[in-house]
């Protein structure tokens, strides 16, 4: 996780707030629009983001 990001930080950040907080069930429940937008940031940040970081290590 750590050699992924240059800002290790705002990765950890994305990381704890998407990857530790989903389970199977999160699927089913509907989230805030501010948990949503979150979502979407922590997955597409082109440079920091969760997505790309899985494309690299998958």
């Amino acid at each position: 996780m750590q050699a992924r990001s240059k800002r290790p930080d705002q990765f950890k950040d994305y990381w704890e707030k998407v990857v530790t907080k989903w389970r199977e069930t999160s699927r089913y429940e509907q989230p805030t629009k501010a948990m949503a937008e979150e979502l979407v940031r922590a997955v597409s940040d082109t440079k920091e983001g969760v997505l790309p970081w899985i494309k690299l290590h998958w």
